[in-house]
Order: C-alpha cells, then sequence, then structure tokens
C-alpha cells in the first residue's frame, strides 16, 4: 500500500481540469474520461470521513484524477464518499502510472500542495 499524505500530493482545482487534459493529450499521456465503481480505486492517504460524507452533491459530481493503475491523484475524499454510498464516480485518467503521474502533475503552473495558508478545497 502506498501512503502519501494529502499536503504532499499535488492539489489540482476543477477550473484547471480542462487545461490539464489538454496538456495531457499534448505530452501524449492519453487522458481518458470515465465512470468507475469507485471500490477499483485506489486511496493513498487518510480520508476525514466526516467531511467527505458531508460533501455537498456538486462537490461528489466532480471527476476525480487517477492514475492509469488507478490510483487516486486527486480527489481521495469522493473516491471514499462514492465507495460509501456505492455510487458510480466520475474519472479522468492519465496514461500514466501513480509515480511517473505525480512528477509530471507537480511539473504544471497550477498544480500546488497544500499548506496552513491554503484555502480549503474540497
Amino acid at each position: 500500500m502506498i501512503y502519501i499524505p494529502r499536503k504532499e500530493m499535488p492539489q489540482v482545482d476543477e477550473a484547471n481540469l480542462p487545461e490539464l487534459v489538454a496538456l495531457a493529450w499534448q505530452y501524449g499521456h492519453q487522458p481518458a474520461f470515465d465512470v468507475v465503481d469507485a471500490h477499483t480505486l485506489h486511496a493513498h492517504q487518510r480520508v476525514n470521513h466526516a467531511r467527505a460524507l458531508a460533501m455537498p452533491e456538486v462537490v461528489k459530481r466532480k471527476p476525480i484524477l487517477v492514475s492509469k493503475d488507478n490510483f487516486v491523484l486527486d480527489g481521495n475524499h469522493r473516491a471514499f464518499v462514492h465507495r460509501e454510498e456505492r455510487s458510480p464516480a466520475n474519472i479522468i485518467k492519465l496514461g500514466l502510472d501513480f509515480n511517473e503521474a505525480l512528477d509530471w502533475l507537480f511539473q504544471l503552473p497550477f498544480t500546488y500542495k497544500l499548506t496552513p495558508t491554503t484555502p480549503e478545497r474540497n
């Protein structure tokens, strides 16, 4: 099992997803949109269960960013709530394995890490 704390993971705002997908195509990382059973996704961090279960419906519908080996890159709380509710999850799958995807995501100008001063986002 992989464990990487949330603050060490790339954060991608929903507004940047179209640019992320365009760049993934440009660099040959074969992004794919899909709807999957969330049980097929692999978490890599602890999830605040209360926060996840209180998530508004509009946030739950946001796509979860995953690697080609089905590890969640951004959206562990959303993946958790879909598993709990047994509901399908919207995903954007990159054609890179987990470690390659992390390296690539951190090269993008709009990707950031959480810090104590970063505003909380879902």
